[in-house]
């Protein structure tokens, strides 16, 4: 019964994910004005799916060897994740997956068995992603704006500009899709390897339930970021998304789940400093960088109380 129950809770965190995080990811698209939502929505969710199941194995078995195999310790996980991503974005905080995960399993292990040194060694490794991400995809940001922008100045006539942007916007949609699904896929799902699920299972639940996500609740999220941190127009706004799908592309090659939030802002930020452009709204970057270290506190110290609570009287 517990295992259904994880499994159920397994999907429903991937709605959230998906509904949340790959708001960033499209948002520059959604904002411009680029792509119309329905055609965005269709194709980034297809490209996640596939990009959950053919490029998710490394990251699903990075997490797995965490290994947390209790069933009440999937539970409190979830519950605690879901809880986290949901009330803070009720709030209006972003809450990015990646360090929503890293708290809970962080709280968990903290009130359970502790940590094992090569788990030590993990972390590590997640925490530095989360510091060079940002800082790697501004520096891309930066010079694809460039190279793209003295192309295009290249370019006399309009309708080939606006077919090039067209094609571009496809296939920074597709691609970028493929990367958050192949990289965040562990995020949702990798707990469950090797006692619920093999990794093969747990990359399809992951997958079906992220693209979902982003087909009934993803616009609200992608307008918030594409309008709310700089304007972009057509050519600026394809810059993050492939900035993001490169930086995150990596990272999922080497099994390490990244934030895509922070890959998306570094982009932008990047493109912003190539325009020589101001923000928008200061306020809403700081959120987003205030969310950074708010959101694995809060849902480490649930997920810790929460356990605590359990061994104490199940």
């Amino acid at each position: 019964m517990i295992v259904i129950i994880a499994l159920l809770l397994g999907g429903v965190f991937g709605w959230v994910v998906g509904t949340n995080d790959m708001g960033y990811i499209l948002g520059p698209v959604v904002g411009s004005g680029l792509m119309p939502w329905k055609r965005i929505g269709m194709l980034s969710s297809l490209f996640l799916f596939v990009g959950a199941v053919f490029g998710g194995v490394k990251g699903l078995e990075n997490v797995s060897a965490l290994d947390f195999s209790n069933d009440v310790y999937h539970t409190v996980f979830y519950l605690s994740s879901i809880f986290v991503m949901v009330t803070l974005n009720s709030l209006g905080l972003p809450a990015p997956a990646s360090q929503t995960v890293v708290g809970s399993i962080i709280g968990l292990a903290a009130a359970s068995s502790g940590f094992r040194p090569e788990n030590v060694f993990r972390f590590s490794m997640v925490f530095l992603s989360w510091y060079t991400t940002p800082f790697a995809t501004m520096l891309l940001g930066y010079f694809l704006y460039k190279l793209l922008s003295h192309y295009m100045k290249r370019l006399k006539s309009v309708q080939h500009q606006e077919t090039l942007l067209s094609v571009l916007a496809s296939i920074g949609v597709a691609y970028g899709s493929y990367s958050f699904g192949a990289n965040n896929v562990a995020n949702v799902t990798g707990i469950l390897v090797g006692n619920c699920l093999d990794t093969k299972g747990a990359a399809v639940l992951g997958g079906i339930s992220i693209a979902l996500g982003v087909l009934c609740c993803g616009k609200r999220s992608a307008i918030r970021v594409g309008k709310g941190i700089l304007e972009l127009d057509h050519l600026a706004s394809l810059v993050p998304i492939f900035s993001q799908a490169i930086t995150v592309w990596f990272f999922s090659i080497v099994g390490v789940p990244v934030s895509s939030s922070q890959a998306v802002i570094g982009g932008i930020l990047g493109v912003g400093h190539a325009r020589g452009m101001k923000l928008e709204s200061r306020k809403v970057l700081f959120k987003v960088l205030g969310s950074w270290f708010l959101v694995p506190t809060v849902s480490g110290l649930l997920s810790f109380i929460s356990m605590k609570i359990l061994i104490r009287f199940w």
